[in-house]
This record gives structure tokens, C-alpha cells and sequence, in this order.
């Protein structure tokens, strides 16, 4: 059965602590929408 949804974490798993996003996760994150996989975030954050 086919990933449908990818939700990740913003701290320590998509920000690294200077809250900018490293370009191998950015290249993962287009590869997983490439393949039809929605990407949304989870977080605990009060935004």
C-alpha cells in the first residue's frame, strides 16, 4: 500500500536550530510530492 500522507515535525526534524531547512530535506519533500504523497506539518508549536 502506497505512502499517502507525509506529516513532519518542525523542530529538530525539518528546522535545524537555526530554523533554516537543510536542501536534503527540501530534495525529500519534493521526491514524496513527486510520487503523489501529501506533505503537511505536525507540531506542537502554538502559531
Amino acid at each position: 500500500m502506497p505512502y499517502k500522507l507525509l506529516a513532519l515535525d518542525l523542530d529538530g526534524t525539518v528546522l535545524k536550530p537555526d530554523l533554516s531547512i537543510s536542501p536534503a530535506v527540501l530534495h525529500a519533500i519534493a521526491a514524496a510530492q513527486a510520487r503523489g504523497v501529501h506533505v503537511t506539518i505536525a507540531t506542537g508549536r502554538m502559531f
